[in-house]
């Protein structure tokens, strides 16, 4: 026989999650999902800050069901070192770039230089953050509002998708 933990903390987030969702679609909303870093779970980005930006370095192009949305935008790009990378773009993002300059050269998006983007909390990569050659100037740890990132699809995770993993009934064998 098993026997549900009594843990008001668990049950009222989870009631409270299931509220809030209840209310937006009942009000008509769509829920916003949140793009996490896989590795920590800090907030990344919005998706609604999602955007498909093309590169003609694409190897391949999909769209697919990710984060909340029908029709996600996801490239394939590979570096110099031949190391491939499936990519989604979004306009804003909390990700920090640490190099000290922009980079031009191999840039997947003609006219843009390019940083390595990692997670504001535990440093992983998460991508690149690319910023027009007009204004990358290198005291900028983020990309501009006429800039944009790629994220690694790997080092990040839809928050509904990490809620469902994370919210899992405890239960106790009684014998």
């Amino acid at each position: 026989m098993c026997l549900p933990i009594n843990n008001w903390k668990l049950q009222f987030t989870v009631l409270l999650s299931i509220s809030i969702i209840t209310t937006e679609f009942s009000e008509g909303k769509t829920p916003t999902d949140y793009i996490l870093c896989r590795q920590c779970g800090t907030d990344v980005a919005s998706a609604d800050s999602l955007a498909n930006l093309h590169s003609p370095a694409a190897v391949t192009r999909t769209n697919e069901s990710l984060f909340g949305l029908d029709e996600v935008y996801v490239q394939s790009l590979i570096n110099p070192l031949h190391i491939k990378f499936n990519v989604v773009t979004v306009l804003e993002s909390t990700c920090v770039t640490s190099a000290r300059f922009w980079v031009s050269d191999h840039s997947w998006f003609p006219g843009y230089a390019w940083k390595p983007c990692t997670c504001s909390r535990c440093r992983q990569q998460l991508g690149w953050a690319f910023e027009p050659l007009v204004s990358a100037d290198s005291l900028k740890i983020r990309a501009s509002n006429k800039g944009f990132y790629t994220l690694i699809l790997d080092n990040i995770i839809s928050e509904l998708v990490s809620d469902q993993l994370l919210i899992v009934p405890h239960t106790v064998t009684v014998r």
